[in-house]
């Protein structure tokens, strides 16, 4: 998939305060979880990619966090889930 894509659903994601688990943005995207954010900031925006067991941002100072980022409780953690959430981002 292309880095417009991913770059797409990163914006999305932000845009609406809602985290998705690594493993279903790498699913979603193609790449391996452990590879989603190779050469990527760890900034506000990739914040809302999260691991699937503590569903905060991995390897991110809190202070990169973004500040709302725990806006939503509910995480995103499957494939199916991300794939209807963007039919109907809210």
């Amino acid at each position: 998939m292309s880095e417009r894509i991913f770059d797409h659903l990163l914006d999305t994601l932000q845009r609406h305060r809602q985290r998705a688990t690594e493993g279903a943005v790498a699913e979603f995207v193609g790449r391996a979880a452990h590879e989603l954010l190779i050469g990527r900031p760890r900034d506000a925006r990739h914040s809302f990619i999260v691991n699937r067991v503590t569903f905060l941002p991995s390897g991110f100072r809190r202070e990169d966090w973004h500040p709302e980022l725990r806006a939503k409780p509910i995480v995103l953690q499957t494939l199916e889930q991300l794939d209807d959430w963007l039919r109907n981002p809210s």
